[in-house]
């Protein structure tokens, strides 16, 4: 509020007044009333005239140009403009989120789209990346269906450029409440074209009239195919403890049907793997890859108990592999830990995960999609999807997510990745790749509603959705 010559006066005897009504009430003699300051007779331009900014601070005249004013000048005249920037591209942002407080408009669309105890919902499905461009679908969830945490959805996704996704899942991690753990998922996907750059690294320029035969281990070139794949998922297991610290045992299987063919649709330019790679020496690419995969695996969840705290722990260890007697068998291990650090009161998070994955057995035994990966929107941010395929990953993440708004959260992030043929070239003489960005959240208290993420690396890559996963929860990707 603007202080004027007349604000304090004014304040000054509804002051007096109520302490004489004070000294009233507990008997002592009533003070003399306030005497009309003479500031209120005065012209109401001169009434409302604002004060200076000597009088404000009680100064005997307007200070002058301090040394520091000098000094400042330049720093200040240059980080106007970023902060005039930044102000007019949040203006929309903000009078947005406005808005959405002055109307609830949150609560209205919860209201229609889930039911009164907000655990089962049937919800739209956008998602908009430079990997796999536009989709637009549908989904529903319960997750309470048993009273004990079970969860079964269902989901139906289609893209512009004739990208199809259907899945089907259930998972109880105390089924019934009781220790069992079960997790069931069916997933059939159509991708019209998907991109494969070899086994050998960077990519490598390479003239518009390359012929046939590359070999994809000695030479790196963006080509596309197409793939239709099957998934079946089913595992089960045990989890003892509670929410403050469980540990889950369990066994998981895998059954695998991918079925490869040209790319569909591609844009002027853009390659066939077939046209550039000598398919040969990409496993499973010309007669497809059908494979059972078991594996045991280990889960600890930990989190602090203490209100308002974000301290939590996650950790996965999985080993097992292709199941021997068909055409594909390998071994598949990996281990997951990810860690979450509370720096203020549970809303400023500073995020550490480490992954390490890798098959074991011929390479001509293993297909290519099999292969560990590097890119997209879960491991490695800023780089295209599956930019790297080899035996050997690692991958560590840092971020730092804290609020921004009562329904918006933020975050930023750098992740380091490389993947080998073998250990020695993974750990005594890696080539990290590196990529880092920045993300925003659209969330309540409880959900999450959209994510927007934008990492540079290999080039920038952009990443949007309604349907956004838990933080680093990639292992769908991976089923």
């Amino acid at each position: 509020m603007r202080c004027t010559r007349l604000a304090y006066p004014a304040f000054a005897a509804a002051l007096a007044i109520s302490a004489s009504a004070r000294a009233d009430e507990a008997g002592a003699p009533p003070a003399a009333p306030p005497a009309p300051a003479a500031v209120v007779a005065a012209p109401a331009a001169a009434a409302l005239a604002p004060l200076r900014l000597s009088e404000i601070r009680g100064l005997a005249a307007e200070p002058g140009i301090e040394p520091e004013d000098v000094g400042l000048l330049v720093p200040r005249v240059v980080l106007a403009i970023p902060a005039r920037v930044l102000s007019l591209a949040f203006f929309p942002i903000h009078h947005a989120l406005r808005v959405l407080e002055k109307h609830h408009l949150i609560e209205h669309v919860e209201d229609l789209l889930y039911n009164d105890a907000r655990t089962a919902a049937i919800l739209p499905v956008l998602t908009l990346s430079t990997f796999l461009g536009a989709q637009i679908g549908i989904k529903a969830f319960h997750q309470d269906l048993g009273g004990h945490g079970e969860f079964v959805g269902v989901k139906a996704s289609w893209g512009v450029d004739e990208e199809q996704l259907y899945e089907l899942w259930f998972h109880a991690a105390k089924l019934g409440g009781t220790p069992l753990w079960v997790e069931a998922r069916t997933i059939y996907e159509d991708h019209p074209a998907l991109r494969f750059y070899g086994f050998a690294g960077d990519a490598d320029a390479v003239p518009e009239n390359v012929g046939l035969g590359l070999d994809p281990g000695a030479v790196s070139v963006e080509t596309f195919y197409a793939q239709r794949r099957f998934r079946q998922l089913l595992a089960f297991g045990a989890t003892a403890g509670d929410r403050t610290l469980s540990a889950t045992a369990g066994v998981r299987s895998r059954l695998k049907v991918h079925e490869f063919a040209p790319a569909r649709g591609l844009a002027r330019g853009d390659r066939q793997l077939a046209a550039v790679y000598d398919t040969a020496k990409v496993p499973g690419y010309e007669a497809g890859a059908t494979l059972v995969e078991v594996e045991a695996l280990g889960i600890l969840d930990a989190r602090d108990p203490t209100p308002h705290s974000g301290h939590a722990f996650h950790a996965e260890l999985f080993a097992g592999g292709a199941v021997p007697g068909g055409e594909f068998h390998y071994g598949h291990f990996g281990a997951e830990a990810t860690g979450y650090v509370d720096l203020y009161h549970g809303d400023r998070l500073l995020v550490l995960r480490l992954v390490l994955e890798g098959v074991e057995g011929d390479p001509a035994k293993v297909p290519f999609v099999e292969l560990p990966s590097l890119g997209g929107p879960h491991r490695l941010r800023g780089f295209p999807l599956h930019r790297y395929r080899d035996e050997k990953l690692l991958l560590g993440t840092v971020e730092y997510q804290c609020p921004i708004h009562e329904y918006v959260a933020g975050s930023l992030y750098m992740d380091v990745g490389e993947v080998a043929p073998d250990y020695e070239q993974l750990f005594r003489n890696p080539g990290f790749r590196v990529g880092g960005g920045a993300g925003l959240v659209l969330r309540s208290k409880s959900k999450v509603y959209f994510t927007l993420d934008v990492a540079g690396g290999e080039g920038v890559q952009v990443y949007a959705t309604t349907d956004p996963l838990r933080a680093f929860a990639d292992r769908d990707d991976d089923l």
